[in-house]
């Protein structure tokens, strides 16, 4: 069996790569509408992508909650704005950064860094899938699925995603 090297440097026989899948139109609308129900209680001004996969969630999202996206750069321009962050914000707006998989959540915790020099608040930071195995962390994020639960052939598909609560402890 082929193995791949995944970004915490361990190697893997699987790679998930959600980017192709996210490509498409209804891959992003239906990860929109899980991330959207996730933040149903949730006062939200833009959506941050971090990368290409967490560009297209990004872009899923804000479309169905029509809200900005956002997208943090690789790396700020040398000509122009020299922006790290593309997109319509203004400090001080509350944010949700998606990414598709993380593996060791140095993405999430670089863009938090971002976004917070930037000024703006973040509300939560979520991934589609969490393959990270890991208790040690560089942020607390949220994941829809583990990649172990979307590799199991018991995939339950009816399973109940996670439901924030309002204050008063009510969905």
């Amino acid at each position: 069996m082929e193995q791949y090297e995944l970004s915490s440097g361990t190697m893997s026989n699987y790679y998930l790569n959600c980017r192709t899948v996210l490509s498409r139109p209804p891959a992003r609308l239906a990860a929109g509408y899980l991330i959207d129900a996730y933040l149903i209680y949730e006062h939200v001004d833009a959506i941050v992508g971090v990368g290409v996969g967490g560009s297209y969630v990004a872009w899923g999202v804000s479309s169905r909650m029509e809200l900005p996206a956002l997208i943090i750069r690789a790396e700020s321009k040398d000509h122009g704005l020299c922006k790290l962050i593309e997109g319509d914000y203004k400090a001080g707006d509350r944010v949700v950064i998606v990414d598709d998989v993380v593996t060791t959540g140095m993405s999430l915790e670089r863009a938090a860094r971002i976004c917070a020099e930037a000024e703006l608040n973040i509300v939560d930071i979520i991934a589609l899938v969490d393959r990270t195995n890991e208790s040690d962390m560089p942020v607390r994020f949220n994941a829809l699925f583990t990649f172990d639960e979307l590799v199991s052939p018991n995939l339950d598909l009816t399973k109940e995603l996670p439901v924030r609560t309002n204050k008063e402890g009510r969905p």
